[in-house]
């Protein structure tokens, strides 16, 4: 089976969107705000490519649903971040907790379609546990947290 997400995402990689892209947004306990009904938290870190990119970026793929993958959203799990009903973009979330609130069926989103997930983090959680706790204005890192790049490793 072919990840289009995966697919996605690497084309961001080789074409040096995330060189000075961030983590911008950390949700937690302290800092949720139901902005919607019935809209359940979910802990996690939220990245982007490097916002002066943003204008140059691929247009959103359909949404690979974890009832189609299989694939599951568990601590440092990195999926595809949403734009609309069906389709993934650029942004990534990185779950810190085990969550079936974004899953297919899950109630995160009204639609019920959840997020596309594409990887796990394999070594320094540590680190994303150490991002989530940084302070924020709302929902926003304050300071965002700056990569200084992204490439994909050589054997």
């Amino acid at each position: 089976m072919r990840l289009y997400t995966s697919a996605n995402f690497l084309k961001y990689v080789d074409g040096c969107f995330y060189t000075s892209g961030r983590f911008h947004r950390a949700t937690r306990t302290d800092n949720y705000i139901v902005d919607l009904p019935n809209r359940p938290l979910l802990e996690c870190i939220q990245a982007g490519i490097n916002p002066d990119r943003r204008s140059q970026g691929f247009p959103p793929i359909a949404l690979e649903r974890t009832g189609v993958t299989g694939l599951q959203h568990i601590i440092g799990t990195v999926s595809m971040a949403r734009v609309r009903s069906g389709h993934g973009h650029l942004g990534l979330l990185h779950p810190v907790e085990r969550s079936a609130v974004a899953r297919l069926g899950g109630k995160r989103f009204d639609d019920g379609e959840g997020e596309a997930v594409f990887g796990r983090v394999v070594a320094g959680m540590p680190v994303v546990q150490h991002i989530r706790r940084r302070p924020t204005n709302g929902q926003s890192l304050s300071p965002p947290v700056t990569f200084v790049s992204a490439k994909r490793e050589t054997p």
